[in-house]
């Protein structure tokens, strides 16, 4: 695990950790893949998706790049924009494609 989970758990043990909201992944060790089933998948398919978790990572890739729509159609991240960290954590719609409801 990275070194802010580290810190995070010794603080823990000290007494001194505080609760915070926290906005980490792949690059600050927040988020990490369990290993890939070497059994299960082709040696392609394992080395394609490592590529993808780096290209998170560094930033050359975002998983909510646009164009993305809503259920109904509306437009609300548009091509070659990649949505904001403040609409992603209040993001209350599910996008086209996806049938059911936003549990209220």
């Amino acid at each position: 695990m990275g070194s802010i989970l580290c810190s995070k758990s010794q603080a823990v043990l000290d007494g001194t950790w505080k609760s915070e909201d926290t906005w980490h992944g792949f690059k600050e060790g927040m988020v990490e893949m369990s290993p890939y089933n070497e059994n299960l998948l082709s040696a392609d398919l394992i080395a394609e998706a490592k590529a993808m978790e780096a290209a998170i990572e560094d930033g050359s890739f975002h998983s909510f790049e646009g164009p993305i729509y809503n259920q109904a159609g509306e437009l609300v991240v548009a091509e070659g924009e990649v949505a904001d960290d403040g609409m992603l954590a209040g993001m209350m719609f599910y996008v086209q494609g996806i049938d059911g409801d936003i549990p209220q």
